[in-house]
């Protein structure tokens, strides 16, 4: 997309009651990077999951 950070990026997408799609929010600097954030998860609570190679650590995927 074209407000994308890095090499893939979340979204937000609001679906309305009817079941149509809402325009993607990305969700910016704080979780986006440059590298690739991936396979996310929301819990039962509500917190986000996802791994990222673009938070400098050790190297790989980090869940945050």
């Amino acid at each position: 997309m074209s407000d994308s950070k890095g090499l893939s990026d979340l979204y937000l997408i609001d679906v309305n009651d009817d079941g149509i799609f809402r325009e993607p929010k990305n969700l910016g600097d704080k979780i986006n990077t440059e590298g690739k954030e991936t396979f996310p998860y929301v819990s039962d609570s509500g917190r986000l999951y996802f791994v990222s190679d673009g938070h400098i650590g050790l190297g790989g995927l980090y869940i945050l």
